[in-house]
């Protein structure tokens, strides 16, 4: 008798397993079947992949533009800042580049006080009367006043 319970119990937990056992084999079909994509699902996720990467190539085109204005603004301002470096040293030194003085300037500067200190120094002329002298003398005063405030060395008014 034991056998024969023994053999039922079996059955019954066969028959129990199998009753599980199904069902999650029919979801699983189920399941697979549901996820199989169809051309018509294929064929709208292809048109929405086209229409994102359209979008990116804009956006890439766009990032590209902006670059190169990037890049050439960039460029700009970095000539600007060396052309603006080499005038502050220029300054520094005394000396403009384009409309201020050169040292050719400098140098006709330098031969013009030479000549005119020849023409009005208050000793250039040995044969000269005191009266001359003493005018020559205020002459040059007022002339090197001048040409110290031109030189930078001198009160401006």
């Amino acid at each position: 008798m034991l056998a024969i319970v023994s053999a039922w119990v079996v059955v019954v937990l066969l028959l129990l397993g199998l009753a599980l056992w199904l069902p999650g084999i029919r979801l699983r079909r189920r399941t697979e079947e549901t996820q199989r994509p169809t051309a018509e699902s294929a064929e709208a996720v292809i048109v929405e992949l086209r229409s994102t990467l359209a979008l990116r190539e804009v956006t890439i085109k766009e990032l590209r533009g902006k670059g190169r204005r990037a890049v050439a603004d960039r460029d700009r301002w970095e000539a600007t800042a060396k052309k603006l470096q080499l005038e502050i040293a220029d300054l520094k030194t005394g000396r403009m580049r384009s409309g201020g003085t050169t040292d050719d300037d400098s140098r006709k500067f330098r031969e013009l006080k030479a000549a005119l200190a020849k023409m009005f120094h208050p000793d250039a002329l040995r044969s000269a009367s005191k009266f001359e002298r003493v005018v020559r003398e205020e002459l040059f005063k007022e002339i090197n006043v001048e040409i110290d405030r031109i030189d930078g060395r001198g009160p401006k008014p």
